[in-house]
């Protein structure tokens, strides 16, 4: 094993700044993590992958604001946050572990929309299948016992579900994840899916109405010059935001319960001591805009209207405006 910054990722076809990026992310958040070189090397194929479906520059036909390059980074840093809180409350965390999660977070969105030309075999799979199929083909099998650029079946059984669990199901306004919590998923598909959705865990309110922003211009069609469109659709998230949250917090709890229950006491405290702040925070701004939906959604509305920008670039200005709103409420709003 050596340290992931001192490997050198040297495929033609991937994009050089991956490898720099992953290595300074991985020194600086995590300097104590020694991750292997077949997983670092899958995991910068991983987000090539995804730059090249979702997009890495803004001007690209493809490009998302949400779910574009940035996000799997984004999981990255959030998935191994949690492992090392799940290893600060005494469950046994390996390096396996990491490298399971790090290649399934990477891959996650490497498909989001089934290709025109789909194979008949695979026609019946979901893109979070698909997306896991990619993965495994970074991860080939050992070919001896102890081959150091192989995998063993479980570790790719392990990324394959971690990647499935990720498909999202929408009941009642709910964003529901019913396949992490099927008999027999690893404790590993909870990180990966509570590193996907759950930024209110990890993210100041700034960041998170940020995403929230870039959501609703992504769901909206962002190359539509409609801006009713892009209004309600910012309606409908900021309206589910509290539920969302609602939610996200049973399944963390749950997750816990099911997965680690000889420990859950543990865990929980640990979880809670570093979640429950910004949490928090995010609960009560959720009921603020509850209160003043109207405001805000006129503030976006005129704001779409004056904007000269195209849609993908009013994107700031969305996140900036519900920010400004939040900021000059009276006081006794905002608490």
């Amino acid at each position: 094993m050596t340290h992931s910054h001192d490997i050198p990722y040297d495929s033609s076809d991937q994009s050089p700044d991956y490898n720099q990026k992953l290595a300074d992310l991985l020194e600086h958040e995590f300097p104590n993590l020694i991750l292997p070189k077949r997983s670092f090397d899958a995991m910068v194929a991983g987000l090539d992958i995804s730059r090249q479906n979702n997009g890495g520059d803004p001007e690209s036909e493809n490009y998302k604001d949400y779910h574009n390059d940035e996000h799997p980074f984004g999981m990255v840093q959030r998935a191994y946050s949690l492992l090392g809180l799940l290893k600060e409350a005494g469950v046994d965390v390996q390096t396996c572990h990491y490298e399971v999660v790090g290649i399934a977070t990477t891959f996650h969105d490497g498909i989001v929309r089934k290709p025109v030309d789909l194979d008949p075999e695979d026609a019946d799979k979901s893109v979070e299948q698909l997306s896991a199929d990619l993965a495994l083909q970074h991860m080939p099998l050992q070919r001896y016992p102890g081959d150091p650029n192989g995998f063993i079946h479980e570790e790719r059984s392990f990324v394959y579900s971690g990647i499935e669990v990720t498909e999202v199901e929408h009941q009642d306004g709910q964003v529901l994840r019913p396949k992490v919590f099927e008999p027999g998923r690893h404790w590993t598909g909870w990180v990966i899916t509570t590193a996907d959705t759950g930024n209110a865990f990890f993210e100041d309110l700034d960041v998170n109405i940020r995403d929230l922003s870039r959501l609703s211009t992504e769901y909206s069609d962002q190359g539509s010059k409609n801006v009713t469109l892009v209004k309600d659709s910012v309606k409908k998230l900021l309206q589910s935001e509290k539920p969302f949250l609602e939610r996200l917090d049973i399944d963390l709890h749950r997750g816990i319960l099911k997965f680690f229950p000889e420990k859950a006491d543990r865990v929980t405290e640990v979880l809670d001591a570093h979640f429950e702040h910004r949490f928090s925070q995010m609960l009560k701004a959720a009921d603020v805009i509850d209160n003043h939906l109207a405001v805000i959604l006129t503030a976006v509305e005129e704001m779409l209207h004056e904007s000269k920008d195209s849609l993908i670039r009013r994107t700031d200005k969305i996140h900036e405006t519900i920010m400004r709103v939040l900021r000059n409420l009276p006081p006794s709003s905002s608490e």
